[in-house]
């Protein structure tokens, strides 16, 4: 009877050790997909930043087009290709953040610099926009913020 028992118990903790070794294979598993995820999603991060500075060089170049090239065939063709770049990354899931005038949030702004004509808090001016890519901000739009302006020092009363 006791060599039973005993045999009870080593087949009990077998099953057990067993169990918990399949478990720490699943959970090997799932932490090597979702590692191969975040390194995957991190990958494509990098390479639309790069190309998110590229259209934000077309913005900047065309804004600063010389009326008289504004409609030359080749910068048309150009603002063309911008186009379609922006209705690629909208197509993969990027968004751009065009928000001004709100209050300031630190999860999707970076303060750049206060502007004390602005109101207190409130986002003034987008210096750069943001941008989102599957629900997550990958750049936070850089933004002036609205700053009350510093009080003057009345040394008269020293």
């Amino acid at each position: 009877q006791t060599q039973k028992e005993e045999l009870e118990v080593q087949k009990k903790d077998g099953e057990e050790k067993y169990l918990r070794a399949m478990a720490d294979i699943q959970n090997v598993r799932r932490r090597a997909e979702e590692d191969r995820v975040k390194l995957r999603f991190e990958g494509a991060v990098d390479i639309l930043k790069s190309v998110i500075t590229l259209l934000d060089h077309f913005s900047l170049a065309f804004a600063h087009l010389p009326s008289d090239l504004k409609n030359h065939e080749w910068i048309q063709g150009m603002m063309a290709v911008e186009k379609n770049l922006y209705d690629q990354m909208r197509s993969i899931g990027i968004e751009f953040l065009e928000e001004g005038g709100g209050n300031f949030d630190e999860a999707v702004h970076e303060s750049v610099f206060l502007d004390a004509t602005g109101e207190e808090g409130k986002v003034v001016q987008v210096l750069e926009r943001g941008v989102k890519f599957k629900g997550k901000i990958i750049r936070p739009a850089k933004v002036s913020v609205g700053a009350k302006a510093p009080e003057s020092n009345n040394l008269q009363n020293i």
